[in-house]
């Protein structure tokens, strides 16, 4: 039995409850089939450059139905044709849209009937006329895609068409998937190491860490003043690199922030800096054996350098040697843009920090040197003698600063030049001087210092650690509850 043939069996004082829940569900296919014949349709002019009216004609369209209620009426209504022809059999997406289109062209005629001997309520007409506006929209992209593409007629009448099928919803709403993380922009994702050493105190502060800006979206996001969507997709925007680095994680596309706290391994005859490393003598070593449940927590998130421990030169570029190792050991160096150093008495406002991430260059993210950048009198100017050794204009304060991919790739490679020899008493300097080796231009990034600030750099003690936490929160709170004060104003005007 055809569903009009179903519906004519129906009481009529049945018929409001049934097309009540009627409109409910071709509201939600109407949305769902209007973006994606507008992409498609947009897909097919790609190819028909020369015709500007067809362009013009679909975006006046396209015009139209933003600016539309859901319940519109169309002007100057086409006659609807008892088949439809002109679609790509390789095409399961137009082949669908057909589909729709034949079936809604039943279930307006079949409405239409019902209108001659009972009066149509209110869902009844907004049913009619959204599904008209559907038909007319896929009858635009079937004009537009036959006019400029070759494409085997195969005739598609409504009663050939049947119901609509779930396998027919499911290839479009596969395409409109795969079109929407097509053009989705990928997000700005770093490496972040954070720089600190074995010792009780050192401990307490990573600890801090970890309960302040590692699990902000986890722990001290208010839940009151964002979506439960935001909140589970953000997150997973922070995890370890251990996690990431050994496959625990069960989202790792979409940690954008891969922490880990890097010290060396406390050898104390190892180098102060290592590039060159192989099976008998590895970058990295395990953690050593911890005794307390505390230590083996500790030890989770944190990478132990085959280095003695030191903070005057070599640490930095082997972070950032094992970083890049990490990337080409997962074929994964185009999938991150940035690799961060950072000490352990930096605060950082995560919500600011992700806000100045997003900022960042992406495409064009070659040779790029971040942070709070020092010049000559920065460095101290003629009072110091190691100043005027700088290779190069500047270089970044040592609290926090980060590389673009390439670049700590190239000041990580003992080959590409002599890292001796441009080595200064500070570590922050004599990366600045590794830098500014490269042969090409280097592009600076400044961060923010006033409006936006990301961090506070030193921060020595947990008590005033844990306030400026508590105030940044606080800021954060108050911009959220702003924002979404505002977008209440904005759609009670609209």
């Amino acid at each position: 039995m055809t569903e009009q043939q179903e519906l004519t069996k129906i009481p009529s004082s049945g018929r409001t409850r049934s097309f009540t829940s009627f409109i409910k569900v071709y509201s939600i296919i109407f949305f769902l089939f209007a973006i994606t014949a507008i992409q498609l349709k947009t897909s097919f002019q790609l190819t028909a450059q020369n015709n500007d009216d067809i362009i013009n004609s679909s975006n006046h369209r396209i015009l139209q139905m933003e600016s539309t209620p859901t319940s519109m009426t169309i002007k100057n209504k086409m006659p609807l044709p008892d088949a439809i022809s002109s679609f790509s059999e390789n095409d399961t997406t137009l082949a669908t849209l057909l589909q729709v289109k034949a079936k809604l062209i039943m279930t307006k005629n079949s409405l239409e009937k019902e209108g001659e001997t009972n009066q149509l309520n209110y869902d009844d007409t907004s049913i009619r006329e959204t599904s008209e506006s559907i038909i007319s929209l896929i009858k635009d992209v079937v004009s537009t895609t036959t006019g400029k593409t070759s494409y085997k007629d195969l005739l598609l009448t409504p009663e050939s068409s049947s119901i609509l099928s779930d396998t027919a919803t499911s290839n479009v709403t596969s395409t409109y998937q795969k079109e929407v993380k097509k053009k989705r922009k990928r997000v700005t994702r770093a490496f972040f190491g954070i720089m600190t050493y074995d010792s009780k105190d050192e401990q307490k502060r990573r600890d801090l860490i970890r309960k302040t800006f590692l699990s902000y979206f986890v722990d001290h996001m208010n839940r009151t003043l964002v979506s439960d969507e935001e909140h589970n997709e953000k997150k997973h925007w922070i995890c370890s690199l251990n996690d990431l680095d050994l496959g625990r994680l069960e989202y790792p596309e979409k940690c954008r922030i891969a922490y880990a706290f890097v010290m060396g391994a406390g050898n104390p005859d190892g180098p102060s800096m290592l590039l060159n490393f192989n099976e008998s003598y590895p970058l990295s070593l395990p953690p050593p054996k911890m005794e307390t449940k505390s230590h083996r927590k500790d030890a989770l998130d944190t990478v132990y350098l085959n280095i003695k421990e030191n903070g005057k030169f070599g640490k930095s570029p082997t972070w950032f040697r094992y970083a890049i190792d990490v990337l080409e050991r997962h074929g994964w160096t185009k999938d991150w843009d940035y690799i961060f150093k950072s000490d352990a008495d930096n605060l950082i406002y995560t919500p600011n920090f992700f806000r100045y991430m997003d900022k960042l260059p992406q495409k064009r993210a070659v040779r790029v040197f971040g942070g709070r950048p020092l010049n000559y009198e920065g460095c101290g100017g003629d009072s110091h003698d190691h100043c005027k050794q700088m290779v190069g204009p500047v270089f970044m304060a040592g609290g926090c600063y980060f590389l673009s991919i390439d670049l700590a790739k190239f000041i990580s490679d003992e080959t590409t030049f002599n890292h001796t020899a441009v080595k200064l008493p500070h570590e922050d300097m004599t990366t600045g001087n590794f830098v500014y080796s490269h042969p090409k231009k280097i592009r600076i990034v400044k961060e923010p210092r006033f409006k936006g600030v990301i961090r506070t750099h030193p921060v020595k003690t947990d008590r005033k650690f844990n306030q400026r936490w508590s105030k940044m929160l606080r800021e954060e709170n108050d911009r959220l509850t702003s924002w979404k004060a505002s977008q209440h104003v904005n759609l009670t005007s609209s």
